[in-house]
């Protein structure tokens, strides 16, 4: 039973990763969109080139060993463009010079995660999320000090960000619990599993959700 729920969130995840890529290269030859919009597909594509490395190693095409330096290394663009996505975004000079520091600080923390990560602490994505977690943030004290005009609910970076908000911080406690669980309580391993695939599909589902958003805004 625990196998089968897992391996719906894993079908779940990977479907919400292609669908959310259809609908962004739908948006890539409109005209007079933001441009942090107009290539945001370049991120669920990433995911798909990373999915390929894990089929590769699956079928032993590659190594186990080479698959997982390409997905800590994925990392540095996992990121570096959600990061730079989030910043494009951020108004108030302050907090956009603040956040360009804090995403330099999170690389040196992410490179420093890869060389020191171990089976039990996985350094380099709690890294990474905590840098997007931050950064994000940044995001939301930007739009209550200084409150768009547009309606929130009608601005498409704003669901999006609020997704990748989301991901990091349902993601960052299973990531750092996940082999403690998996040494001593083997049973509860499939709510760390469920939890961990979660936070991605319902950024994926944000994605879906900016699309929609912006093509309702340009047809008004």
């Amino acid at each position: 039973m625990n196998e089968t729920l897992t391996t719906v969130f894993i079908w779940i995840y990977i479907i919400s990763i292609f669908v959310s890529l259809s609908f962004l290269l739908s948006i890539t030859k409109r005209k007079n969109i933001p441009l942090n919009l107009k290539y945001l597909f370049l991120y669920p594509l990433g995911a798909v080139l990373v999915f390929g490395c894990f089929l590769s190693a699956w079928f032993d095409l590659i190594k186990l060993s080479t698959y997982l330096e390409i997905n800590s290394i994925s990392l540095f663009y996992h990121m570096g463009f959600l990061g730079i996505f989030i910043l494009m975004e951020i108004n108030n000079p302050r907090l956009k010079k603040l956040g360009k520091y804090i995403l330099v600080v999170f690389f040196v923390a992410l490179a420093l995660g890869i060389y020191y990560r171990t089976d039990f602490w996985k350094t380099d994505v709690i890294a990474a999320h905590m840098g997007l977690f931050i950064i994000s943030t940044l995001y939301f004290i930007d739009i209550f000090v200084d409150v768009p005009s547009t309606q929130l609910s009608k601005i498409p970076s704003f669901w999006i960000i609020i997704g990748i908000f989301l991901h990091m911080v349902i993601s960052i406690p299973p990531n750092t619990l996940a082999h403690y669980i998996k040494t001593y309580f083997p049973e509860y391993f499939v709510v760390i599993a469920i939890i961990s695939l979660t936070g991605p599909i319902i950024m994926y589902l944000s994605f879906i959700k900016g699309v929609l958003c912006l093509k309702n805004h340009l047809k008004s």
